[in-house]
């Protein structure tokens, strides 16, 4: 499910410098933070959803996972239950779609990331989702934070069980 971030967030990527700064954005916390009135938040933020780039200091994407059941809607802006206990191996993004096409579904962005359970128990994964982080974002009042996420989409997945020890690799399309 494509976010309202997601979609607020596009239009803002071939729009006049007035719109970019109208945009509002919340953040996995809750926070909801202002676009253009600060310069590069939309901007940094459509760079990473256009490119491929999975690391970074300043805006770049990332796959999360959870153990969350409830079905996914625009208003998502964090992960119902993230699970902290898995380690990232591996990360990589590629495709990309503009405001024009993400409507009819011509294209894709697809997110895959490889986590290793390190710990001494069985971890069940039942959703995924699809971050770009800021590291240089703004609340609504002006004031500067230092890192920001944003959930651009959220998906329920069936129950992924993941052994201590194993690995497992996630293929998130959004289209």
């Amino acid at each position: 499910m494509i976010t309202k971030n997601l979609r607020a967030l596009l239009p803002a990527l071939t729009s006049n410098t007035n719109y970019r700064k109208s945009v509002k954005l919340k953040s996995d916390d809750g926070t909801v933070c202002i676009g253009g009135a600060y310069p590069g938040l939309t901007t940094s933020l459509g760079a990473a959803w256009t490119n491929t780039a999975v690391s970074g200091s300043y805006s770049y994407n990332n796959l999360r996972v959870g153990t969350g059941t409830t079905e996914p809607t625009a208003d998502d802006y964090c992960l119902e239950t993230e699970n902290t206990s898995l380690t990232l191996v591996s990360a990589s993004a590629t495709g990309n779609y503009t405001n024009d096409n993400i409507s009819e579904g011509n294209s894709a962005k697809t997110i895959v990331a490889t986590y290793v359970n390190n710990t001494t128990e069985s971890v069940t994964i039942s959703e995924v989702g699809y971050f770009i982080e800021h590291a240089d974002s703004y609340n609504l009042d002006g004031t500067n934070q230092t890192s920001r996420n944003f959930l651009m989409a959220r998906e329920v997945i069936d129950p992924v069980e993941i052994g201590a020890g194993e690995t497992y690799t996630f293929t998130f399309v959004i289209q």
